[in-house]
């Protein structure tokens, strides 16, 4: 996220895509590794990125409008 404007959510698309693919490659040449395991990794790297959407989704209030 340092090297372009994190500010920007296609910037940010980019980057989580560009990480799941590099883990799937790596995923890929273990293969003894469980499918069951491989997934699980994805969607670990899949659930951080939401975690990080939500830090720069707007603060709504109760009333579901932006301050």
């Amino acid at each position: 996220m340092e090297k372009g404007d994190a500010l920007d959510p296609a910037f940010r698309q980019r980057v989580y895509a560009s990480a799941e693919h590099a883990l799937s490659r790596s995923l890929s040449a273990h293969a003894a590794m469980a499918p069951a395991d491989k997934h699980r990794r994805i969607e670990k790297l899949r659930h951080i990125a939401l975690q990080i959407e939500q830090e720069f989704a707007p603060a709504v209030d109760a009333n579901g409008s932006t301050p």
